[in-house]
């Protein structure tokens, strides 16, 4: 009656382990940029910089969660 559920294969398995260990590189570039920011002055060239970067990391980061919790395709998800 009920449809089974999918056995991940190990393609699927490293690709979240991918995502992952992406996800965890973008968190810790968002906090470095943040105190990166915090000692610059709007003015500043550096400024605009790490902002670009910020905003960049802050849109990779929406997409890896994205892929990440796609109920569909996640096999760690219920």
């Amino acid at each position: 009656m009920f449809p089974k559920p999918i056995k991940p294969n190990k393609m699927t398995l490293v690709m979240y382990k991918f995502l992952e260990d992406k996800i965890e590189i973008y968190e810790h570039s968002i906090k470095e940029y943040e105190f990166k920011l915090l000692g610059l002055d709007y003015k500043d060239s550096m400024y605009e910089f790490y902002s670009e970067r910020y905003a960049e990391a802050k849109l990779w980061l929406d997409v890896l969660y994205t892929a990440r919790d796609a109920k569909y395709d996640n096999p760690y998800s219920k």
